[in-house]
């Protein structure tokens, strides 16, 4: 959003324009929220669907069916943290479509706490924050603040390794 461009109106003031906007979902996790392009996400399945794996403590908790295919389902939290053992009220599955066409997977969910939030942001309601010494910023890009919550930006390209990483650990 660094390169946007406003346009200029007849009083030579800058008005915003659709370049401006960003349309996104904040994605609840265990602590805290991911933000993502609402051109990322593909769908939102209830947590039953899913298929766990036998390993406990990896990234992928397992697969889930969506559109006559299995998709690989990661838990960002165990990515960030470790962090398997809190609970989370009303876990879902958020599919995002894959950034990469050269590997296997095309989708991917993650597991999630309730409903992906819809926002709409300028670059105004942004706010960059430091990265924090708890993350493992391979999977982040960056840390922002929008209005009250801190949200992560993940790192498409480094979180789709993972994902072909772990699956082809178990497929």
């Amino acid at each position: 959003m660094d390169n946007v461009q406003g346009q200029t109106d007849h009083a030579g003031e800058k008005r915003k324009t659709a370049q401006d906007t960003l349309y996104a979902s904040l994605i609840a996790l265990r602590h805290g929220f991911l933000l993502v392009p609402n051109s990322a996400m593909a769908d939102v399945l209830w947590v039953d669907c899913l298929q766990p794996s036998q390993t406990r403590g990896l990234p992928r908790i397992g697969t889930a069916p969506w559109h006559g295919q299995l998709v690989p389902v990661i838990d960002f939290d165990v990515l960030l943290r470790g962090d398997t053992d809190s609970p989370m009220r009303r876990p879902r599955l958020v599919v995002l479509h894959a950034l990469s066409q050269t590997r296997a997977t095309k989708a991917y969910a993650i597991l999630c706490d309730g409903q992906p939030q819809l926002i709409v942001l300028n670059s105004a309601a942004l706010q960059p924050l430091p990265s924090q010494g708890d993350e493992q910023t391979h999977c982040v890009l960056g840390r922002v603040r929008i209005s009250t919550r801190e949200a992560l930006i993940p790192d498409f390209e480094q979180l789709e390794c993972e994902v072909a990483g772990t699956q082809a650990a178990f497929p």
